[in-house]
């Protein structure tokens, strides 16, 4: 560029300068301080009406509130910011809101974030708690002959309608709109209820509902059917889940096989970290546990290089502990083929083995096998 043909003095000098202040989001009285400087005869009413031209879509003019200069980030409009949300996650914005005061009042403005939302249904009540930044709401809404009352914040209202359509009214709310993140969900069930399976489909009927499949980064819930526990976890979407924990809330929830055939092909289930299960556990394989931190569960008997291969693969993901309840024909066959990866202690009886897998620079893997079950602990560096 021949910098010697610039006429500093003409529109398009002037045009450039006007513009360079905008996009170096100076405000409006900085922008005319340094505007004046060059065109004496520029006001400030000038500079207002060029940056107002120059305005993007949807981006305001940036402002000047006494001694704070509020820059074009902070002063978004709420539908752009909400735009912006969808790409991170409730992590994310913790992360963000932790940087300044700034950017905590920003995040805390556009309403998105949840950090928890607790749920735990008793035999004739239901309890929901939210903690958002700075805040936390409790809800109980109890069963009445008329219907239901709901304590909120130490408010009691009565309502004529069940208590588990009252629930879906205040889950609802406590979700407020498609685009909210949620750092954790925790469902937790009372074995003593009667209404279990009500209460999961107004859950799942309630996340149907959204525009969305719901951003949660981590669900810990209480066993329910498979077909009702695989509707729940499908509805959070699972671009930034983190953790899923899947927990029985009591030996006779469920009585027979239960199959586990769509709930392993989900994505979230590679996000599991605990499993404790009760049932029968069938058309899944040992190895589908493996990447499993805690597990308890139930299962039919498997080939011997099938559970061979199982507590290998439980090694080298550094699983805490497994126990795994399933009959073992050939305790010692299954010993044998461990054994060239570790060490070997016979039991006083014929019926179990016990012994180690070492892992070089990581400690070690126990492991005890008997006719009815497996167990693994892991001992890591």
């Amino acid at each position: 560029m021949d910098f010697a043909s610039i006429d500093v003095k003409g529109a398009e000098y002037k045009k450039a300068a006007i513009l360079f202040c905008y996009r170096t989001t100076h405000c409006i009285d900085s922008a005319f301080s340094l505007l004046s400087k060059e065109y004496p005869d520029v006001t400030r009413k000038d500079v207002e009406a060029w940056f107002t031209e120059l305005r993007l879509d949807e981006i305001p003019v940036p402002v000047n509130t006494g001694n704070q200069q509020e820059k074009a980030l902070f002063s978004l409009s709420p539908k752009l910011l909400q735009e912006i949300t969808k790409y991170l996650s409730a992590q994310d914005l913790k992360s963000i809101s932790q940087v300044c005061k700034l950017l905590k009042q920003c995040v805390a403005r556009i309403d998105v974030r949840i950090d928890l939302i607790h749920i735990f249904l008793k035999p004739d009540s239901i309890e929901i708690k939210t903690v958002k930044p700075g805040s936390t709401s409790l809800c109980q809404i109890t069963q009445t002959p008329n219907g239901c009352s709901v304590n909120k914040d130490g408010f009691t209202t009565s309502q004529r309608r069940t208590f588990l359509e009252q629930l879906a009214d205040e889950f609802e709310r406590c979700l407020g709109n498609d685009n909210r993140k949620i750092k954790k969900l925790d469902i937790e069930v009372d074995k003593e209820s009667d209404h279990q399976t009500e209460f999961f489909d107004k859950l799942i009927t309630t996340l149907r509902r959204l525009d969305s499949r719901l951003d949660c980064e981590t669900l810990h819930t209480d066993f329910c059917p498979s077909r009702t526990l695989k509707f729940l976890i499908e509805q959070l979407s699972s671009e930034h889940f983190k953790d899923l924990r899947i927990r029985s809330a009591t030996q006779v929830i469920h009585v027979g096989p239960y199959d586990m055939s769509e709930i392993i092909l989900l994505p979230h289930w590679k996000k599991l970290t605990a499993f404790f299960s009760f049932c029968d556990l069938t058309n899944i394989s040992l190895l589908d546990f493996a990447h499993i931190d805690c597990v308890s569960a139930t299962t039919s008997s498997r080939p011997t290089e099938d559970i061979a291969s199982y507590i290998l693969a439980c090694a080298m993901s550094s699983s805490s502990y497994q126990l795994i309840g399933l009959p073992i024909e050939n305790v010692e066959d299954v010993a044998s083929r461990l054994l060239p990866f570790g060490v070997e202690k016979k039991c006083k009886d014929d019926y179990s083995r016990t012994g180690r897998i070492l892992l070089e620079g990581r400690g070690h893997l126990e492991y005890q096998i008997s006719k009815l079950s497996l167990s693994l602990i892991g001992r890591y560096n």
